[in-house]
């Protein structure tokens, strides 16, 4: 959730207020956002209090600045204080602290980033004239703006973890295979220059433990066979399983060798991905 309300909120006592539609009183009537959404879901580049940033301006007699505070917000009482320039992913913060959100680790990130990757151009527009805008340039700034977080956000959050995504299985005259994409080069944000490592591991259902089979093996593309040594025993519903970990190798994403571990399940004679384990990753977000 942080993740995507990042893409589109901008209040805090740092971004004043993102002005949204209220027909409660009369048509195109604005009103401050703050609360209830405020304390959790307004957002800027600071909590409301912290305590070392307040002590420093106190000590230094007003001479301690924010970066954020030279910021130039658009000058519409439309808008309220947004932008797209200044903001960065790893540093945008709700007003007070969220407890959930102080939980949000890099799987966490890339499944909420794949997510706003799914917003195009279109539909930000058209949520844009859901609101209703009476002035066109401020409609149009904030689709733009809205736009270019979207990309900011995706661009940082997907990459945090190993990005495989779309894993499916596909049969072919040479067997079963595990295919799957790197959803950081296909949404643009690396360049195709990543290598693949996997090896497989049997599940055995019943006692809850993996064996590994066979070593690593290098793939040329997105795409692993399915080996019939790679399926653990059948279990009580006659299922039977198998785990593939797959590493990737990117020079500007050293993060990415710590393997997505996918699991496939065979059942009457037919192969499904019944489970997707992604690194947590560490937390690169600013305190």
């Amino acid at each position: 959730m942080q993740v995507v309300q990042a893409c589109g909120r901008g209040f805090h006592r740092n971004n004043r207020g993102f002005c949204v539609p209220s027909r409660v009183s009369r048509p195109y009537a604005y009103r401050r956002n703050y609360r209830p959404y405020g304390y959790y879901y307004g957002g800027g580049n600071e909590y409301l209090i912290e305590g070392d940033k307040i002590a420093k301006g106190l000590f230094s007699f007003g001479l301690f600045s924010r970066d954020w505070a030279k910021v130039r917000y658009p000058d519409n009482p439309s808008l309220g204080n947004i932008e797209a320039d200044f903001f960065e992913p790893r540093k945008w913060k709700t007003e007070y602290p969220q407890p959930a959100f102080g939980q949000m680790d890099a799987a966490d990130a890339f499944w909420a980033a794949s997510i706003v990757s799914r917003f195009n151009d279109e539909m930000i527009r058209a949520i844009v004239d859901e609101g209703r805008l009476s002035d066109p340039e401020a409609a149009s700034y904030l689709t733009d703006v809205i736009k270019r977080r979207r990309d900011k956000v995706v661009a940082y959050w997907i990459a945090q973890t190993n990005p495989l995504d779309t894993f499916a299985v596909s049969r072919s005259s040479a067997g079963t295979e595990l295919t799957f994409d790197n959803a950081a080069i296909r949404l643009g944000v690396a360049r195709p220059a990543a290598g693949y490592k996997a090896r497989w591991m049997a599940l055995d259902n019943v006692k809850g433990t993996e064996t590994n089979v066979g070593g690593d093996i290098d793939l040329a593309d997105a795409r692993i066979a399915i080996p019939g040594s790679a399926w653990g025993p059948r279990d009580e519903a006659g299922n039977r399983y198998a785990v593939a970990s797959i590493a990737s190798a990117h020079a500007n994403f050293p993060q990415w060798a710590s393997p997505v571990l996918v699991t496939v399940r065979e059942r009457n004679g037919a192969v499904d991905v019944v489970g997707i384990e992604r690194p947590a990753g560490r937390d690169e977000r600013e305190n």
